[in-house]
C-alpha cells in the first residue's frame, strides 16, 4: 500500500512539474478521439443516437484496437503476451473518458 501511496505522490509531482507538457498531451489525445468520430460520422447517423453509437465506438474501441496492437508487436519480438495489455487498456479508457465533453 505504501509503495502505491509514493508512486501516486511521485506521478503528482511529475504532472504539476511538466503540466504544460501534460496539457499538450491531453489536448492530442481529444483531437485524435474527435478525428476519429468525425471519421465515424460517415457511417453512422447524425442524429443522438448516431452520436451515441460513434462515442461508445470510440470509447470501447479505440483503448482495446491499441492494447491489441501493442500485444502483437510485443509477441512478435519476445514470443509471449505482454501481462499489462489489460491496464494498458483502462488507462487509455479512462484518459479518452476524461477527454470527452
Amino acid at each position: 500500500m505504501l509503495k502505491h501511496i509514493l508512486i501516486i505522490v511521485f506521478l503528482s509531482l511529475l504532472a504539476v512539474f511538466f503540466y504544460k507538457q501534460v496539457g499538450v498531451a491531453l489536448h492530442f489525445v481529444d483531437y485524435v478521439r474527435n478525428y476519429i468520430t468525425h471519421g465515424l460520422s460517415v457511417i453512422f447517423a447524425g442524429d443522438t443516437w448516431g452520436r451515441y453509437v460513434r462515442d461508445v465506438v470510440v470509447l470501447a474501441g479505440v483503448p482495446i484496437v491499441v492494447g491489441l496492437v501493442v500485444n502483437a508487436v510485443y509477441w512478435l519480438v519476445e514470443k509471449r503476451t505482454m501481462s499489462i495489455v489489460v491496464p494498458l487498456i483502462w488507462i487509455i479508457w479512462v484518459v479518452f473518458l476524461a477527454s470527452m465533453h
